[in-house]
């Protein structure tokens, strides 16, 4: 039998400014944090929260985020 060695989650949030969605990502690190240790609560504790990453025994869980140049404010006028 094969191991997972990764899972995903995508969030689609569109028309928000860069900031919202910088802290709608560093709330998702908490809360996948949060649901880990609610459905494995001897784990409580075992996850590290670095910014935008979580850390499980010296493996990196990342959740990363992108953007349109619309929300950057990159575009000509």
């Amino acid at each position: 039998m094969m191991k997972a060695e990764s899972i995903g989650f995508i969030v689609e949030i569109f028309n928000i400014k860069l900031a919202t969605a910088v802290a709608l990502q560093r709330l998702l690190t908490t809360i996948v944090r949060d649901k880990i240790y609610e459905l494995s609560p001897k784990n409580n504790g075992v996850l590290r929260r670095e910014g935008d990453d979580l850390f499980w025994n010296q493996k990196k869980l990342s959740i990363s985020s992108c953007s349109t140049p619309e929300l950057l404010n990159t575009t000509k006028t």
